[in-house]
């Protein structure tokens, strides 16, 4: 009996840290992809900025040769991870000319440039124009603290702790049993210590 229940507690062990290790990996892998941007218009992003949201706007010009080394910059760094966390809205503008309706939007509010643009709208109402492209420095102000999923990280850790209590009870609840051949073996041992007639 206790060896059915030792194989069931491993059994369930096992297929713990397994479905935990394949939530972080899954994590790992959606969080490794480029960012999935989102068709950029002014009012669509003052909407969500309204809404609580910080929102991350890329001006993709695409006749810049800028533009396209900042957005795979921007596809490695901490800033992607932050977007698949859902912690900033990223949207993007590409646009192959100055005849673009929501660049110019944007440039009647932050001044006119000829390269690609990062804008940010936060919570708190501030629109801000992040200069220069520099993307370390974009990830100081926006990227993800945290470099592993938090929740699937703390799932995976938590599922080890769980498992390891698990194990040590088992094991601890083995070696505290008494085996019914030692019992015997006292009953029979004190039996025959007894002088006939004692009380």
């Amino acid at each position: 009996m206790m060896s059915t229940r030792f194989s069931l507690a491993t059994l369930l062990m096992l297929t713990t840290i397994f479905a935990a290790t394949a939530n972080l990996a899954f994590a790992l892998y959606r969080e490794s992809r480029p960012i999935d941007w989102r068709n950029f218009t002014y009012d669509n992003a003052e909407i969500l900025q309204h809404d609580g949201e910080t929102v991350l706007f890329f001006g993709n010009a695409t006749y810049h040769v800028e533009s396209q080394l900042v957005r795979q910059q921007l596809d490695g760094s901490r800033v992607a991870i932050a977007a698949h966390r859902g912690e900033i809205v990223p949207m993007i503008r590409t646009y192959d000319d100055w005849d673009d309706t929501e660049i110019h939007s944007v440039w009647r509010r932050l001044g006119h440039t000829k390269r690609p643009m990062i804008v940010l709208f936060t919570p708190n109402g501030n629109v801000t124009k992040l200069e220069p492209l520099d993307v370390q420095e974009i990830e100081r102000q926006i990227g993800s603290r945290s470099v592993l999923p938090t929740i699937p990280a703390l799932g995976f850790a938590g599922s080890i702790v769980a498992c390891a209590l698990t194990f040590s009870y088992t094991k601890q609840g083995q070696n505290n049993r008494v085996h019914p051949s030692t019992r015997v073996g006292r009953f029979e041992v004190e039996n025959l210590s007894r002088v006939p007639g004692d009380a």
